[in-house]
């Protein structure tokens, strides 16, 4: 898809639908940047996502990670041994001949629980905290701590089938979205499905 705007300059303001300001439920909290960036030409284009991601809760029963460590456990609040398993599968069927992603980071956010899990230390995330660790495991991985080089590589053409664990802590609803960010900065968000 491509904009066409005229050259000159340009503030970007960048809306969160997913929050509200204090106070004014229902309205986008947004924020507007404090330079001007300058447009040269008169189209911008924007890709579209070009990789198809799945998610979908798998179980609840396994024991590969606790809260806290990377080994199996329980949870501290909880105190269940299991673990929620999603089977994530990334689709590289789309990108264009040549194309490399790397992924960075994968978390995952359970929906109305302030509970996630993640691959990074960082509190760079929706609940602006440190998460529960989140285990990966096929295409010969097995992440042990945060931050680790998750050796996550999608050429275009490939298909990888992944499976990630989270230590239970919290009970209801398995909704939730999958956060996939990638070493070229960008990030993909796909809904949890159930299987």
């Amino acid at each position: 898809m491509s904009i066409n705007y005229p050259g000159g300059q340009y503030k970007v303001n960048v809306c969160d639908d997913t929050k509200s300001p204090v106070g004014l439920a229902g309205k986008s909290l947004c924020d507007m940047s404090d330079n001007y960036f300058t447009v040269a030409s008169s189209s911008i284009v924007i890709n579209q996502s070009l990789i198809k991601v799945s998610i979908s809760v798998i179980s609840g029963i396994e024991d590969k990670v606790g809260a806290g460590i990377w080994t199996p456990g329980k949870g501290v609040i909880s105190g269940t041994v299991g673990d929620w398993r999603w089977a994530l599968s990334l689709d590289g069927s789309t990108l264009p001949a040549g194309s490399i992603k790397k992924v960075s980071s994968i978390t995952v956010i359970r929906n109305n629980s302030n509970e996630g899990w993640s691959t990074s230390i960082s509190t760079s995330n929706p609940l602006s905290k440190a998460l529960y660790p989140l285990k990966v495991i096929g295409k010969g991985i097995e992440n042990t701590a945060y931050d680790q080089d998750l050796g996550i590589t999608l050429l275009s053409g490939q298909n990888i089938n992944l499976d990630l664990y989270g230590q239970i802590e919290g009970s209801g609803s398995t909704d939730g979205y999958v956060i996939i960010k990638f070493t070229d900065g960008t990030s993909i968000t796909t809904n949890i499905s159930r299987a």
